[in-house]
């Protein structure tokens, strides 16, 4: 049995892990690799998704996953890649509604006539592509009133929760010896299994997700990932080489600084665009500064009021995060 087991596997309660911790395994990841490294590791992780309130889940209420971890300075990397769009690989079940909208949740209803085929759910998935609302889900970590919501969940409670937008960007819809797979291009903000209850509902035969693969964040791909076991068989200095450096996370354009701007740059002055000939402003644009020693800072364009008292306001660009 694979990451995506069948309808019958599931029902069949195959797969089902007693003892399966709900650990994502970033503390084995860091006793391997070591803290004292400065970049990014994309680690493909089998990480807990369900919510239930015990530890016995099924092997398919885990998301394989492909999560950037940061390492030394680029953790102030962390705001710039959750904005990255995200590409994942879903399996979904039809017949089935959950309260967690996922294979580890209780059963609220069941359809007991013919399910529709891959068309069909082609066909409903496509009304869900571009700016939708969704409803987030009460099992989700969203918070109201300073409490998570899967909290109130697992205390019988349900509070009426605002959709919001979200943008899903394409949904691709396969099928492979049964089992029907939807590739989704998203956002940040969107829930897969709420889409698969959505889908489920529009057909009017219920759906819930039945596993669940992140194999994008941006630019980064799982093929990028590497699972503890590869790098258990790395020596230090392979280990360093797959290491992704701090600059090489981020896609904003560069920035040179000649030795002079960056001593300014660096005290924090903001350096305007005249000081800056043959390189281009773009307000509100974030920026990776580099300097004599290379990248160090990223740095975000604005309006500034001038070098003086008696310049005009100006273009210029000021450091928003340091590294070094």
């Amino acid at each position: 049995m694979g990451l995506f087991p069948s309808a019958n596997d599931f029902k069949a309660g195959k797969g089902v892990e007693k003892d399966a911790p709900r650990k994502t395994g970033i503390g084995r990841f860091f006793e391997l690799v070591g803290r004292d490294m400065n970049g990014m590791f994309l680690a493909n992780l089998l990480t807990c998704i369900g919510f239930a309130p015990v530890i016995c889940l099924v092997y398919i209420g885990f998301l394989q996953n492909s999560l950037p971890v940061m390492l030394g300075s680029a953790v102030k990397l962390s705001e710039y890649l959750v904005e990255h769009d995200k590409r994942y690989r879903a399996s979904i079940l039809l017949g089935v509604r959950t309260d967690t909208q996922d294979v580890t949740g209780t059963v609220t209803a069941k359809y007991e006539g013919p399910l529709p085929g891959v068309a069909a759910v082609r066909q409903a998935a496509s009304r869900f592509v571009g700016r939708i609302r969704q409803t987030p889900p009460m099992y989700s970590a969203l918070k109201r009133d300073g409490k998570k919501l899967v909290d109130l969940a697992r205390s019988g409670i349900e509070i009426e929760r605002e959709s919001r937008e979200v943008t899903i960007h394409a949904i691709d819809v396969s099928a492979r010896n049964g089992e029907i797979f939807l590739d989704v291009c998203c956002a940040r903000g969107t829930y897969i299994r709420t889409l698969c209850d959505d889908i489920g509902e529009l057909l009017g035969c219920h759906a819930c997700m039945q596993a669940l693969e992140r194999t994008a964040v941006g630019r980064f791909t799982k093929d990028d990932a590497h699972t503890l076991e590869q790098l258990r068989e790395l020596d230090e200095n392979a280990r360093a080489a797959v290491l992704i450096p701090t600059e090489n996370c981020l896609d904003f354009p560069t920035l040179s600084l000649p030795p002079f701007r960056e001593r300014l740059f660096r005290s924090g002055c903001e350096i305007y665009a005249s000081d800056l000939p043959g390189q281009t402003l773009r307000d509100g644009m974030l920026y990776k500064v580099c300097g004599t020693d290379g990248f160090f800072a990223v740095g975000r364009a604005g309006i500034f009021p001038g070098k003086n008292e008696t310049c005009e306001p100006g273009l210029a660009v000021k450091m928003v995060k340091f590294f070094g």
